[in-house]
């Protein structure tokens, strides 16, 4: 009943946010990347609470209604007018639409491909076209997104002290029981992403500072994954620029986090057997201090359970795609631990190309030297290399992933802003014409003849 009512609860909030903001293409679609991190709360209370009586499509069904409000959203606002600018990256994100489409009748489970398909690949398109559409006043003035990341850090804390209380946390962030938004590795290729739309408040405030810093940290001990650990040097990049003042923000953050982390974790104990429920986990996956070991093992061991169809993906060519979901046929894996390996494996070479040239990467670099604009592209490039090293989490691909379509959308909506930040910088408007006559006016009697 919990998980019906929170069902209900979300589509009255996405329908009442339409009914605000539909005139705004661009602002709705902000809007909705906001609210989207709170929908797994839905997959938590479906399985921990109703124990999965309601199914995969109650989960969904908020993110089908939000991709259709937005979508008629787009048609109003281009009904009334609205300048629409296209550029590479919509005609490159079109072409991978359609060469996934093309794996769906042909994959090893067409229904699961076609729901991977119709909630993250056009969620993709119209999202970089709202941003792309986003004014820099739009982008800067607007402090919602900073709200929702309290929100999101404050979900993300519940579950860990609940892990706790309950004896569960080495449950925490497993994507089944707690949602794939605040599973391990899709938590932390979030944060990467949504660190920039926050940007505008965190960098002249050490208590935001503070805050980003401390869930990152929280997330990736909590992860107990190796690879998640490049998310610290990707949050000083995005976070911490590199100016004397700025700097020594940073640094109070830093000492302030360490002292929260040490004083929580004092308290903790008193109340919890951190050992055995984090330490002990977390000391094993590090195989005991061998930190070259465990990279080194964890490769040996993917090498092994890839070993089965790595032959048939170079044997076959696959020109043509697998599908969505392919890999959960082959492997308990869910991808290849590589974004662009995993795309071309089951939606073809020829659809990971079109994504690599989506992600506008030359602009995102020349970004980088742009100071206003350095975090988002940072926070792209982050997220690319995140998502590399530990699977790059765009569409969902097993069981329980209902949400990583998500980071997609931030991730491509930062993508079309920067495009047309760059674009408007490398175009400015012409110069104004300097009238010879005084302009007519309504309240100026005409000479007489």
């Amino acid at each position: 009943m919990l998980t019906q009512l929170s069902v209900l609860l979300f589509i009255g909030v996405l329908a009442a946010v339409w009914l605000r903001d539909y005139r705004s293409f661009p602002v709705l679609a902000r809007k909705f990347l906001c609210v989207a991190p709170f929908l797994p709360v839905v997959s938590l209370l479906n399985h921990n609470v109703d124990h999965d009586q309601w199914g995969a499509t109650t989960r969904v069904l908020p993110m089908y209604v939000a991709l259709g409000l937005l979508g008629l959203c787009f048609l109003i606002w281009k009904a009334r007018g609205a300048a629409l600018r296209w550029g590479s990256e919509e005609i490159f994100v079109l072409l991978y639409i359609g060469f996934c489409a093309v794996q769906i009748p042909g994959s090893p489970d067409p229904a699961w491909s076609l729901g991977a398909w119709s909630w993250s690949a056009p969620g993709y398109l119209l999202f970089l076209m709202a941003g792309r559409a986003t004014t820099r006043k739009e982008f800067f003035a607007d402090k919602f997104p900073v709200f929702a990341l309290l929100g999101f850090t404050g979900v993300s804390l519940g579950l860990i002290v609940t892990g706790l209380a309950t004896g569960r946390a080495d449950e925490l962030f497993n994507t089944r029981n707690f949602g794939s938004i605040y599973a391990s590795n899709a938590m932390l290729l979030f944060l990467a992403l949504f660190v920039s739309l926050c940007w505008p408040l965190v960098r002249s405030s050490v208590a935001w500072s503070f805050t980003i810093l401390l869930v990152s940290v929280v997330c990736l001990l909590a992860s107990l994954s190796r690879s998640a650990i490049a998310v610290v040097p990707v949050y000083m990049v995005t976070a911490f620029p590199r100016s004397r003042a700025q700097w020594k923000r940073s640094a109070l953050a830093i000492i302030l986090v360490c002292a929260t982390l040490g004083a929580g974790l004092y308290f903790a104990a008193q109340r919890f057997d951190l050992n055995a429920q984090l330490f002990d986990a977390w000391s094993a996956r590090w195989y005991d201090g061998d930190y070259a070991g465990a990279y080194r093992g964890a490769r040996e061991l993917r090498d092994t359970k890839f070993s089965y169809f790595h032959d048939e993906v170079w044997r076959d060519a696959p020109w043509h795609g697998q599908g969505y979901g392919t890999f959960r046929h082959f492997s308990e894996y869910t991808d290849a631990h590589n974004l662009l390996v995993t795309e071309a494996f089951e939606n073809s070479l020829l659809a990971a190309l079109f994504l690599v040239l989506a992600f506008s990467l030359p602009k995102v670099l020349r970004a980088l030297f742009v100071a206003d604009l350095r975090p988002i592209a940072a926070s792209i490039l982050g997220f690319l290399f995140l998502g590399q090293v530990t699977g790059g989490m765009l569409a969902f691909r097993a069981e329980g992933h209902y949400y990583t379509a998500y980071t997609g959308w931030t991730l491509f909506y930062l993508v079309g802003f920067l495009s047309e930040q760059l674009r408007s910088r490398s175009h400015p408007s012409g110069a104004s014409i300097t009238r010879t006559e005084p302009a007519p006016s309504l309240f100026r009697k005409p000479l007489p003849e």
